[in-house]
């Protein structure tokens, strides 16, 4: 079976030079090689066959046969590494915390332990709606998960 630990160096050092960084990776029972990569400003199709092709270059098939498979995320999928967040700075997200509470807002910064999101809430007063912008600070250790508001 193919190592997932020799499937990250490598990914990691064909990627190393270009803005593009490693979100996941997966290798099954039969050698179906599953790679999630991504950049600030989104991988192109034909990014994600050039690394493909660069790393059939340093498997050899006659020697372990394998499947392989270089994909971006997807918009639906929850975020896997810290890029994934900056990269969505601006947009609104829904986070999952670790006591299962859901927190909607648009992500204002990325910080070294976490992030910060403004969450708008619906407020009457007197008849009227009015929006309440407040400030939410999160650590990494308190997000069960994260993904992207898509709307259309």
């Amino acid at each position: 079976m193919i190592e997932r630990d020799r499937i990250i160096e490598l990914v990691e050092k064909i990627i190393r030079e270009a803005e593009i960084f490693l979100v996941d990776i997966t290798v099954t029972a039969k050698n179906k090689i599953l790679i999630w990569i991504d950049k600030k400003d989104g991988i192109t199709i034909d990014e994600c066959a050039e690394i493909s092709k660069e790393l059939e270059n340093h498997l050899d098939r006659s020697i372990e046969d394998f499947e392989l498979e270089v994909s971006s995320p997807g918009l639906d999928t929850s975020f896997k590494v810290r890029q994934q967040y900056d990269k969505n700075i601006g947009r609104e997200i829904e986070i999952v915390t670790e006591d299962n509470k859901i927190h909607k807002g648009e992500l204002l910064q990325v910080t070294e332990d976490g992030i910060k999101l403004e969450i708008i809430k619906n407020k009457k007063a007197k008849g009227k709606k009015e929006d309440k912008a407040t400030e939410l600070s999160l650590g990494f250790n308190q997000i069960k998960s994260a993904k992207v508001i898509v709307t259309f």
